[in-house]
């Protein structure tokens, strides 16, 4: 990063929360991970003429807003356990084979 920070600008991605309060950078993966989010971008396009001409088109993100944040994770049972509490199968419970 050293290399291109004299020649090159590093421009945050505008991300909005469903309030309207921007989100920084530090904060993109906590609540951008798992939202349902608009997004607006422009379509830039190119076409290269020669004898076999050729275009391309790039999507450029202009703003991210954020509909409906990301659900908190689910725990899961096996990390709360107690080691106390024995082994997860019980010698009590049947199991049932499936054939």
């Amino acid at each position: 990063m050293n290399a291109v920070k004299h020649t090159h600008e590093i421009s945050p991605l505008p991300a909005f929360d469903v309030n309207g309060d921007p989100i920084v950078p530090s904060q993109y993966d906590r609540l951008l991970k798992g939202a349902v989010v608009e997004v607006h971008f422009a379509l830039t396009s190119w076409v290269f003429a020669g004898r076999s001409a050729k275009a391309m088109s790039i999507p450029v993100i202009r703003e991210m807003l954020v509909i409906s944040p990301p659900k908190p994770p689910v725990a899961s049972p096996m990390k709360r356990k107690n080691i106390r509490d024995g082994p997860s199968t019980s010698p009590k419970k049947k199991i049932h084979a499936v054939t």
